[in-house]
Order: C-alpha cells, then sequence, then structure tokens
C-alpha cells in the first residue's frame, strides 16, 4: 500500500537524539494549561528521566500536517488514529476570594458580582439552570475571554467566579478561594487526552496520557474535601 509520510519536521526530530525525550503537547484549554498542566510538568519530567514537554495553546481544529504528539481538548475532535483518555468529567463551582465569602453561604451569589468568560459562554447559564437560578438572580460582573484572565480579578476583588472545579483547585488548596456551599454542578462536558499514532515518541506520550489522568484525580479529590 501507499505509506503516508510525516511531515518532515516531524520526521527529523524523530532523528534528533537530543530530542528523543521529548514531545509536543496541544491543548484548547488555556487555563487548564496554566493551572494544572504546567505548575506540575516538572514531576512529570523528573519521574521521565528529564523528559521535555513543549506546551502549545490553540482553540483551532487540529490537522493531520500539524506537529504535535498529544492533545487535550474538551470540544475538538481529532480525525487521525489516536489512543484516548478520558481525563476530567467537568464539575463547575462558585467561588470567591476567601477574605469575602468565608463563612457566608449560598446567598452571597445574588450579592457579589459574577464574572462572564467570554471563551465558555456555557458555563453560568448551565450553573444558573442547576442552582435554580436565573440571570436576573445575579449581578452580571466584568467580562474576560479566558478564566485565567479572571483569577486575579477574584483574588484581588470583591466579586466571584464560576469555573471549572480542576482549573481553581489549587487555589482552593491554598486558601486564597473558597467554594461557596452548594454551588458544585456537572457541566456535561469531558476533557479528554489523545496520544497520535503518528507521534515520534508514540510511549512517552502514553506514559504522559496516563500521568496526565492520575493528576487530575489527585486535583479534584483535594477540592472535593474542603
Amino acid at each position: 500500500g501507499v505509506q503516508t509520510c510525516a511531515p518532515s519536521d516531524l520526521r527529523m526530530r524523530r532523528h534528533n537524539r537530543a530530542d528523543v525525550n521529548r514531545i509536543v503537547v496541544r491543548t484548547s484549554l488555556a487555563t487548564f494549561a496554566y493551572t494544572m498542566l504546567i505548575p506540575n510538568l516538572q514531576k512529570f519530567s523528573n519521574e521521565m528521566g528529564g523528559a521535555v514537554v513543549d506546551v502549545i495553546s490553540s482553540l483551532s481544529m487540529p490537522t493531520s500536517s500539524d506537529v504535535f504528539d498529544v492533545l487535550i481538548t474538551r470540544d475538538l475532535s481529532i480525525i487521525e488514529p489516536a489512543d484516548h483518555w478520558e481525563i476530567y468529567n467537568e464539575q463547575i463551582v462558585c467561588v470567591g476570594a476567601s477574605a469575602h465569602v468565608t463563612g457566608k453561604d449560598f446567598s452571597i451569589v445574588r450579592s457579589m458580582p459574577i464574572l462572564n468568560i467570554t471563551s465558555r459562554p456555557d458555563i453560568l447559564p448551565t450553573w444558573l439552570r442547576s442552582m435554580n437560578l436565573t440571570s436576573t438572580d445575579i449581578h452580571s460582573g466584568a467580562r474576560y475571554d479566558h478564566h485565567y484572565l479572571a483569577l486575579p480579578a477574584v483574588t484581588t476583588g470583591k466579586c466571584l467566579l464560576v469555573a471549572p472545579e480542576i482549573v481553581v483547585s489549587d487555589l482552593v488548596r491554598d486558601g486564597l478561594y473558597k467554594v461557596i456551599p452548594g454551588s458544585q454542578a456537572p457541566s456535561g462536558m469531558q476533557y479528554r487526552a489523545y496520544s497520535i499514532d503518528r507521534s515520534g515518541n508514540p510511549d512517552l506520550s502514553r506514559t504522559f496520557c496516563r500521568w496526565l489522568v492520575r493528576l487530575c484525580r489527585q486535583a479534584t479529590a483535594i477540592t472535593s474535601v474542603q
């Protein structure tokens, strides 16, 4: 049969001995990369004898000519052969700075402004439905493109944020944020990791995906006991 070649830069990378312990991870989840993935990559590197993980962020649909080994996504599909892992069933929570919400009950969501995230227009309506609220029950706060841009606003300001539990888990664990009691709900979204068959480093890619499953489990276990 006809054999299709991998892109030349990927082929060259396979033969570059310096890159033998290196993978490229592409993700459409910028905040997940910022809060969860990148801060923990050193642990993976240590486990894997100094493996290097390059991280690229893109919201566009991947093509078979794009150079990457692993895709982490919530909403993109992949059309080429790949192994995949379900890494996280998204739960959403409402959080605020500990200074403003400690000791307060759920009713605080009606009085403090809730930030809007334009890259996830689904989250707030989904959460409101789960809480039996409507948009008229809350004060609409400032708009930000991504959750990671809103995180400092919550830390320093008098506002709340409805966000995936996993991306605020470290801030909750460190005591900067508190989850509003009774504010957790499933979003119906699932994060997945794909290790593509044409990867120049398939073993490391698959090991990375399995490590990511463990990382997400540990993170959500921490928040659920708060």
